[in-house]
């Protein structure tokens, strides 16, 4: 198959159900990712060609499963790491081709040369990098020539434990490890992610869409504000969310959509006041939902909670949440107060209404326009004449002074106006004016531009009054 466009080789048992190949020939394809396990139940193949692909990083899964691999060609990738042991299981291997790879020599390659040389394998192997090592050849450098500098993170495959983490199967701990965001890189495999006690801020789709086997996400105790909504979409086997103890104000109405395996949610002691009608409504399995510790707002625009959580279930909700506001519903327990009591009598609070409408305070100054964000929060769109976050700012077109050669006047709406000294003009004053133009010089004589005037340079033989 060489000369195609594939992406990459997956893991989807393909080769098992080939018992009989022997050779596989991909050279010239473009393949940036071979997953792990891709050859698994190719036992028979002979002859592996991946010349002239994009790989970047062979990892000690790549090429499990070729039992009686004899010839391994990676020639003319991007290669810059290859991981401890990755060639370890290919016992019948007697051609390695590695050339026209810009490998990196640092320590986490050290293994590789003395590897290759009890081998006798891969003799035209070169280092790309670092700059001292450029050009050597792999099989006559010594374990003490591969240097790292603390910048240097060795050879790590897309998906290993990030370095803030430990990982023990597919179980993933980042607790206490003061943390600002979701680190990069967490196994896709992950079943169990530990992050609490962190300052993480946010949680978006992006960071863990690929974590589609996560079946438990504790993210208590940071300091997030807002679930979005499809946070996490695509999370189809998750079980357990604890969101509890950190700064949210808003879960938006999509935030737990998909999520039809979650048994147990926890918002405990949290700062949300009100809940839209069917943020639950993904939730076929749900047997806990914590909502305790939470300013709720109990008037109409709750009754839907008070329905749902007397249908979901026995205790579902335990009789721990209660309600803050409004006076009349103050400390009533949300599961045990009569779902006839959630009645409105006026607009909710300013400050409950805007934790999640982030423009109802109206926040944008000056005639800005307000608009939400995705993320939960508000963008401003600024009047002529303003800048900054709310539109707080009045733009000072004079700033940086320009006017070359004149005096800066502000205008309205941002505006400015150049007042030109003598001898310039121009929008910014920019312009010289010339003032040889119709000049009176005589018998050839050479006009010369002054500023507000001019002098006559007079031709051999004669003379006279230049100055003009």
């Amino acid at each position: 198959m060489p000369d195609n466009n594939l992406a990459q080789i997956k893991s989807d048992g393909t080769f098992g159900r080939l018992p009989d190949l022997t050779k596989l020939d991909f050279r010239n394809n473009g393949i940036l990712v071979i997953e792990d396990n891709a050859f698994d139940g190719a036992a028979n193949i002979q002859e592996l060609l991946l010349d002239r692909n994009l790989l970047q990083t062979i990892t000690d899964k790549m090429f499990f499963g070729l039992h009686s691999l004899t010839v391994l060609s990676l020639a003319d990738n991007k290669i810059k790491c290859i991981t401890p042991g990755a060639f370890d299981h290919l016992t019948m291997l007697n051609t390695l081709r590695l050339e026209g790879n810009p490998l990196e020599c640092t320590c986490h390659l050290a293994w590789l040369g003395a590897w290759l040389r009890a081998r006798h394998l891969a003799p035209d192997a070169v280092c790309h990098a670092p700059q001292p090592l450029h050009a050597a050849n792999i099989h006559h450098l010594e374990t003490a020539d591969f240097k790292c500098t603390p910048e240097d993170k060795g050879c790590l495959a897309p998906d290993y434990c990030p370095a803030q983490c430990t990982c023990t199967g597919t179980v993933v701990r980042c607790s206490r490890a003061q943390l600002t965001t979701l680190p990069a890189n967490i196994p896709r495999q992950t079943t169990e992610l530990y992050l609490e006690s962190n300052e993480i801020t946010s949680i978006s789709a992006e960071q863990v869409r690929h974590l589609t086997q996560l079946q438990r996400l504790d993210l208590s105790n940071n300091r997030i504000s807002v679930l979005a909504n499809h946070t996490f979409q695509g999370l189809s086997k998750l079980s357990t969310l604890i969101v509890s103890y950190n700064r949210l104000r808003c879960v938006q109405r999509d935030a737990l959509k998909g999520l039809t395996q979650l048994r147990v949610l926890s918002l405990h002691g949290n700062n949300i006041s009100m809940l839209a009608d069917g943020v639950f409504r993904d939730l076929e399995s749900i047997s806990h939902v914590a909502l305790g510790s939470n300013p709720l707002y109990c008037d109409c625009g709750l009754r839907w909670l008070s329905e749902w959580v007397r249908s979901a279930g026995e205790y579902v909700e335990p009789g721990i949440a209660r309600c803050a506001d409004p006076p009349t519903m103050r400390d009533k327990l949300l599961l045990s107060t009569q779902t006839s009591a959630f009645t409105c009598r006026g607009k909710p609070p300013a400050e409950v209404v805007s934790k999640c409408d982030r423009c109802y305070n109206s926040p944008c100054l000056n005639g800005g326009v307000c608009a939400p964000t995705a993320s939960g929060g508000f963008e401003c769109a600024c009047a002529r004449g303003f800048h900054g976050e709310t539109c707080q700012h009045q733009i000072d077109a004079c700033y940086g002074s320009p006017c070359a050669n004149g005096q800066c006047q502000l205008l309205e709406e941002g505006r400015f106006h150049c007042s030109c000294e003598a001898g310039y003009t121009g929008v910014r004053c920019e312009v010289n004016i010339d003032d040889c133009a119709g000049h009176r010089c005589q018998n050839n004589a050479t006009c010369l531009d002054k500023l507000e005037g001019y002098t006559c340079k007079c031709a051999p033989g004669y003379m006279g009054t230049s100055l003009v």
